[in-house]
């Protein structure tokens, strides 16, 4: 039997109920299979996600986007969540001037208390994501862990810049300079570096756009389908 595990599911057992499980663990990224090999002992079946067809692919005026003011950023997930990181993008953004951007949630659950933003969208359609990231011009997303990072393929696949962090489920395939620019975890001024590189080098941003673009293009449907059938058949 295969079991799919996610990253919130595994923090709920214990080393020895995943040492019990029988089932052939399938797991979306090879870092999240490393963390799980050398925290609980258990092997795993990397299963990469995929992009649906037709959903998320760039704004036809995406150069324009990418230099208009203000700077509208995508913060995903909720902010009581703490491994998000949420509180950290907040705080960096909090160091700009009030007109520098506008700030564009996506969430699956409502506005944490006290938490503002000029544009909220909760639990939208698959069809509707990709909308919202093309209304955007940079993807802020600070996790302080993942077990892949899917927010931030598909923000490559619309030709959003992404700031985001080197946790465990983006190793492989997230690159520092390459395809995004990522900071340390927890460090708000990190993120406040890497929004004004953004803002100073267009050419260098537009080259990284571009392979995001070939990043997000891995990731598709037949891939992963090839790739499940070699492991059941293994």
């Amino acid at each position: 039997n295969y079991y799919s595990v996610s990253y919130p599911q595994l923090q709920q057992w214990t080393r020895e109920g995943i040492e019990e499980k029988e089932d052939e663990f399938l797991v979306p990224s090879a870092g999240f299979a490393a963390y799980v090999k050398e925290k609980y002992g258990k092997t795993c079946s990397v299963v990469w996600p995929y992009l649906e067809n037709g959903l998320f692919y760039p704004a036809p005026n995406l150069e324009k986007l990418n230099r208009s003011n203000p700077i509208r950023v995508l913060l995903v997930g909720n902010l009581d969540y703490q491994l998000k990181g949420l509180e950290y993008a907040y705080k960096a953004l909090a160091s700009f001037p009030g007109d520098f951007f506008q700030v564009v949630r996506l969430s699956q659950l409502p506005l944490s208390p006290g938490e503002s933003c000029d544009e909220f969208h909760i639990n939208p359609s698959r069809s509707q994501i990709g909308d919202i990231y093309r209304s955007c011009n940079l993807l802020i997303y600070p996790s302080l862990s993942e077990g892949f990072g899917l927010p931030v393929l598909e923000a490559m696949a619309c030709g959003i810049p992404v700031i985001t962090t080197y946790c465990m489920g983006m190793r492989g395939w997230v690159h520092n300079g390459y395809n995004a620019l990522v900071v340390k975890s927890a460090n708000s001024r990190e993120i406040v570096e890497a929004v004004l590189r953004l803002r100073q080098d267009h050419d260098w941003v537009a080259a990284m756009i571009e392979k995001g673009l070939i990043t997000s293009k891995l990731f598709c449907e037949r891939r992963t389908i090839n790739r499940l059938i070699k492991i059941i058949q293994t």
